[in-house]
């Protein structure tokens, strides 16, 4: 069995808090936390079997623009349950992670699943942190 070095743990665990980050940033509405968590020149493409799908939106400010107008036509509360990450690259700069999505949505004192799907990250080092630098997700089912 290889043993993993602490820089790689730390990398590791760095890169699930930035996950973790756009999904609290999404269903907290923190708009800084959701932007932080994407590169400046970042890009984000939904697809969705049987439509055109979604972008791809490039750039923070324009994933955030973005983001943020969907937001507002939500009126349930959101939450971005991410399972199963796994690293399929992991070097000094950059990583490749997957992982599931299951989303849920509160409203009116009911709970409903939304839809599943699974995410494809690539992140990459900048001004010192991991961020997200190219985001698809990839859903299962329409919402």
């Amino acid at each position: 069995m290889k043993t993993e070095s602490m820089q790689s743990t730390a990398d590791r665990l760095a890169i699930i808090e930035t996950l973790s980050s756009y999904a609290w940033g999404y269903d907290s509405r923190d708009l800084r936390m959701l932007g932080d968590s994407f590169t400046k020149d970042a890009s984000f493409t939904i697809q969705l079997a049987g439509t055109d799908g979604w972008g791809p939106y490039k750039g923070r400010a324009a994933i955030v623009d973005w983001l943020s107008s969907v937001m507002k036509t939500q009126t349930d509360q959101r939450r971005h349950c991410l399972s199963n990450l796994r690293f399929e690259e992991l070097a000094e700069s950059r990583a490749v992670v997957v992982s599931f999505l299951t989303l849920t949505a509160a409203e009116h004192g009911k709970a409903r699943l939304v839809t599943t799907g699974w995410y494809r990250d690539e992140l990459t080092r900048e001004d010192g942190a991991w961020r997200i630098s190219k985001k698809e997700l990839h859903l299962d089912a329409g919402f």
